[in-house]
């Protein structure tokens, strides 16, 4: 019995990578982790597989062969056993893309020496991953183009119901400049500030982070992280610097990926692909943050949708529609440079991209605005309504704590108050 070397070292380094892979993609394990249970699956296979696949073998095979074989399961992880050679190991395979560091200012720390504390200047750095790379990868994955198009597909056929964006006639409006044989996919931004280490503490920093999803993917999987992709990552303080600087590497790319497209490799041959960024996602404060418009929700002109007093605002129940900001608008508020008399504080910097406004932008924060927002409020009326005239509240209640009710949609029980008002 005889093996092809060369064959058999590759399928062995492959079923390797697949496995590593998975491994460190996997999003609630620590990188600590992930290398123990590599030095664990050794281990196991040293010390348990190969012992019983040599027993078996060992009466039908000459021992010289099962040798040289099972010599290639020692040690398959050996080329990622730490971090340092994994990155490498990848980076050499363009596998992984890795993050690239670049300068956005500079701040003055106070640093302490013998002769006592000095002031020195400390360069600071914001965080980039390729969107390019990222998103070449991702589509040249089995399936992934083709899913998307024939969701897309499904959604321009699909005339009855408006679910999706691309759906309306902003991005009908978009189209126009590219060809019918073009693949144009969108690509929808999200912007948010989140703290880590511990909030309360001394040590909590305050970070702003950029990432990136396609809304034209399967149901299934849009709201998934492994579709979620990072593209920016920076200290919230550094904005100061200006978000011209924070953001510049991502709206190059955002701008080559609608003028220039990428060339994904796929069996049929190497195909173009656009992408396409008319949506900024993000909650109330982040999409304010990075509109230009006021932060404080107290202020004279807080909405980003219109130009609306807050004291008229507050009890507004009508559109109106003359009061809708408009580019024009937005132009001549960011001339004047009152926030106090306009909302607007500066021109955002993503108004650079050729496909994308923050005036156009309607895009709401849909957590705080209807979950935690008018939901509950409308939820009260419906509930007073409808006690007892269709169901009485014991019934509510006893659906609350039934055994199905903690697995439907993903979600732990609710609780619920028990007592009649």
């Amino acid at each position: 019995m005889k093996y092809n070397t060369p064959d058999f070292n590759a399928i062995l380094r492959s079923e390797a990578d697949n496995f590593i892979s998975k491994v460190y993609g996997m999003p609630k394990l620590p990188r600590q982790y992930a290398q123990d249970i590599l030095r664990e699956t050794q281990n196991f296979i040293q010390n348990d597989i190969l012992a019983n696949i040599k027993k078996c073998f060992e009466s039908q095979v000459p021992t010289v062969d099962i040798d040289n074989v099972l010599k290639k399961f020692e040690s398959p992880f050996s080329h990622v056993l730490s971090d340092y050679r994994l990155l490498k190991y990848f980076m050499e395979y363009k596998d992984y893309v890795s993050p690239i560091s670049y300068e956005v200012g500079e701040i003055d720390v106070t640093v302490r020496t013998r002769s006592g504390p000095k002031l020195q200047i400390k360069k600071c750095y914001a965080q980039h991953v390729p969107l390019c790379r990222t998103l070449k990868q991702f589509r040249e994955s089995p399936n992934a183009l083709d899913d998307i198009l024939s969701y897309m597909e499904y959604l321009k056929n699909n005339t009855d119901t408006v679910e999706n964006f691309i759906q309306c006639e902003r991005w009908s409006k978009q189209l126009e400049k590219f060809s019918e044989n073009d693949i144009v996919i969108l690509l929808v931004k999200y912007y948010d500030d989140f703290e880590c280490n511990n909030a309360l503490g001394s040590s909590c920093l305050k970070l702003g982070g950029v990432y990136v999803s396609i809304p034209c993917l399967p149901v299934e999987c849009q709201s998934s992280l492994d579709y979620i992709f990072l593209a920016l990552l920076f200290e919230t303080r550094f904005r100061c610097f200006s978000d011209e600087k924070i953001f510049a590497p991502l709206i190059d790319e955002l701008k080559f990926l609608e003028k220039e497209c990428i060339f994904i490799d796929l069996p049929c041959g190497p195909q173009s692909v656009y992408f396409v960024s008319c949506l900024l996602l993000g909650d109330n404060l982040g999409v304010n943050f990075v509109g230009g418009f006021a932060e404080g929700f107290t202020a004279n002109f807080y909405c980003r949708f219109c130009k609306t007093p807050k004291l008229i605002m507050d009890g507004q129940c009508v559109e109106d529609k003359s009061s809708l900001r408009t580019v024009e608008s937005y132009n001549v508020d960011c001339a004047v440079n009152n926030v106090t008399e306009t909302g607007v504080k500066f021109d955002s910097v993503l108004n650079s991209l050729p496909s994308f406004h923050i005036v156009n932008n309607y895009s709401v924060d849909i957590f705080h605005d209807l979950a935690e927002g008018t939901c509950h409020y409308v939820m009260l009326h419906v509930l007073r309504h409808c006690i007892p005239n269709y169901y009485t509240l014991d019934f509510i209640v006893s659906e609350a704590h039934s055994p199905e009710q903690g697995t439907r949609g993903g979600f732990g029980r609710v609780s619920v108050c028990e007592k009649k008002v």
